[in-house]
């Protein structure tokens, strides 16, 4: 008689408060996504402010404690800056405290068009993403994914093409003021299980603003 074997396949963590980021310290959880974060009138605030305002590109390493006066001074003449600079340092601030982390790689920016347009995975241990406004990030489930079509192996083609996702009306979305914690390569123990994601297309007259936060080196 065969020994019955189990197969643990990455799952998703989904919950309406900040608890559902604990889960990604379980071996199999690869995302933990806390649900309308940002609250909907920021993300409306926001919609509109980015339309006409140029909103500069910000990539630094951040403590928690700088956080706030970090983006009011970028961010100074933007509509609303105040709540979502108090937003911005929240998450620093958790990001720090869930990790151990004295500080974060920080990058902000507007986007109107796709910054990684294919599907693929992080080659880092796990980095916090929220879309601030504009269309947010796309993932797959493990059961949807073909991970030997993954990077260089896709040969070019684009993700119709190359049958990474298996059934492309199952991909999931994340929504604007979505925050999601993506496991990725680099974290101890996840080599081939990295979350698959990408970013959607965005339109010029619906810019998108996105946030990252990493391990600091």
């Amino acid at each position: 008689m065969l020994a019955e074997t189990t197969i643990n396949y990455p799952y998703a963590n989904l919950g309406d408060t900040p608890q559902a980021f604990t889960a990604i310290y379980q071996e199999n959880c690869n995302i933990g996504i806390w649900r309308q974060s940002v609250p909907p009138a920021l993300v409306d605030s926001l919609s509109s402010a980015v339309v006409d305002y140029a909103f500069p590109s910000l990539a630094t390493i951040v403590e928690p404690e700088q956080a706030k006066d970090l983006i009011l001074e970028r961010y100074s003449d933007m509509t609303g800056v105040e709540a979502f600079a108090d937003h911005v340092a929240l998450l620093i601030d958790m990001y720090c405290c869930l990790f151990d982390l004295n500080a974060a790689g920080l990058r902000l920016k507007k986007l109107t068009g796709a910054m990684c347009p294919k599907f693929h995975v992080d080659h880092v241990p796990c980095r916090l993403v929220v879309t601030y406004c504009g269309v947010a990030t796309q993932w797959l489930i493990e059961d949807n994914i073909d991970r030997t079509k993954l990077g260089i192996a896709s040969a070019g083609l684009t993700d119709e093409q190359s049958g990474i996702c298996l059934d492309h009306t199952m991909i999931e979305q994340m929504q604007a003021g979505d925050v999601a914690l993506l496991k990725g390569e680099k974290w101890l123990n996840n080599e081939g299980r990295g979350l698959v994601h990408r970013s959607p297309s965005a339109a010029p007259d619906s810019p998108r603003i996105v946030m990252t936060l990493d391990f600091a080196r």
